[in-house]
């Protein structure tokens, strides 16, 4: 877990510094996780807390070539895992949402498109809140 959801964003981080033109953008992902306690998601929550920090510390760095890098935490999404085939799991996962249900990819994926828009320009070092008030408690 630590491999893919904080070594490898750090590495491509660091590769790509060298790619990103002056006025880029960097998205990371993140999670909801983060912001809560639950002991049964510990190493998960603690890999994506890096890439808030690796967002942050990108942020400060990249400023001076005015790339912006932000983060989106996102909703429990029905990413198509085979959990979210069992009823009882869907229900329980969209009672986390003031919405009372499940996000989907797209909801997601708007809020990765707006922050890579120029409407974003002044916003980095965000963590931008598309869990549906799943974090509201």
């Amino acid at each position: 877990m630590f491999a893919v959801n904080a070594k490898a964003p750090f590495l491509i981080a660091q590769r790509a510094l060298e790619l990103i033109p002056d006025g880029g953008r960097v998205i990371n992902i993140s999670s909801g996780l983060t912001h809560v306690a639950n002991p049964s998601q510990t190493v998960y929550s603690v890999t994506k807390g890096g890439i808030e920090q690796l967002t942050l510390d990108c942020a400060r760095h990249l400023a001076s070539r005015g790339i912006n890098v932000n983060t989106v935490i996102p909703d429990v999404t029905d990413n198509g895992h085979a959990i979210f085939k069992i009823p009882e799991v869907r229900e329980q996962m969209s009672q986390l949402s003031a919405f009372k249900r499940l996000g989907e990819p797209d909801e997601v994926a708007d809020a990765i498109v707006f922050l890579a828009t120029d409407e974003a320009r002044s916003i980095t070092g965000a963590a931008l809140d598309a869990s549906g008030g799943s974090l509201l408690g």
